[in-house]
């Protein structure tokens, strides 16, 4: 129930809330998994950290972005455009300037996370814009 609160209050705009997001370690912008999820109408990128057992959601508001980065090279943008409510994960899609890379992602064979129900990608550290 806490968790509901919580997001709510993120989601609707509670400066402190936010404020508490980005006072998390630093290692919360670490070794983050990049995940390709295929919905019935359209697919999506979730982002996972294995360890803390949270996808994005938890530390960025909606319509927020993140560099994922490998060896401190932007390799891709992401958008936060909404939440699937029904695995309470964040619905990342690609800058426009990154589409060539994301259509890359979907022609990849990949690994299946079966209790995400999505194909792994690759692990990046990420920078987060509000």
């Amino acid at each position: 129930m806490l968790h509901y609160i919580q997001q709510f209050l993120k989601n609707s705009g509670c400066s402190y809330c936010q404020e508490n997001d980005y006072t998390d370690p630093k290692e919360n912008y670490t070794n983050w998994s990049l995940y390709i999820k295929e919905y019935e109408m359209y697919s999506s990128l979730i982002l996972y950290h294995e360890i803390q057992k949270k996808d994005i959601s938890f530390y960025i508001n909606q319509n927020d972005s993140i560099k994922l980065l490998k060896k401190n090279k932007t390799i891709i943008e992401l958008d936060f455009i909404s939440k699937d409510d029904d695995n309470n994960l964040a619905i990342l899609v690609p800058d426009e300037k990154y589409q060539e890379y994301y259509e890359n992602i979907e022609k990849k064979s990949k690994n299946l996370n079966k209790n995400l129900k999505a194909f792994f990608i690759d692990k990046f550290d990420i920078i987060i814009k509000k």
